[in-house]
């Protein structure tokens, strides 16, 4: 069960990316097949709470106000609360693309019919 972790956030997403860094390198092979299956769900739902999560950074970088939640930017760059915020949701679509995707993927993978360990 999800708990609501406000005021842990940062932790909760340096927990998440060693996570899935575990993951990405343990991937190299998948010694039970029938697992893909489920891997793959396992991905969308994850990449869906990515883009979530970027999609609500979005919005927060938008209600941000210079002066009250920020001082201001450092000259000479081109950053800003509002560029961070178009950027955000930018990724955001593209993780929703990439879902999509992913999607299929397990869709194509539940007609494979799998031996339980390769021969």
């Amino acid at each position: 069960m999800a708990i609501n972790e406000q005021g842990q956030q940062l932790d909760v997403a340096r927990e998440a990316e060693e996570l899935l860094r575990t993951l990405a390198h343990s991937t190299r092979d998948v010694p039970n097949p029938r697992d893909s299956y489920s891997m793959l769900g396992e991905l969308g739902a994850i990449i869906d709470h990515v883009a979530q999560v970027c999609e609500q950074l979005s919005s927060w970088h938008n209600r941000v106000e210079g002066g009250t939640h920020y001082e201001g930017e450092d000259g000479g760059t081109e950053g800003s609360a509002r560029a961070a915020s178009a950027e955000l949701t930018t990724a955001a679509g593209a993780l929703r693309l990439a879902s999509n995707h992913v999607g299929r993927a397990h869709s194509h993978n539940a007609v494979v019919r799998w031996y339980p360990e390769p021969r």
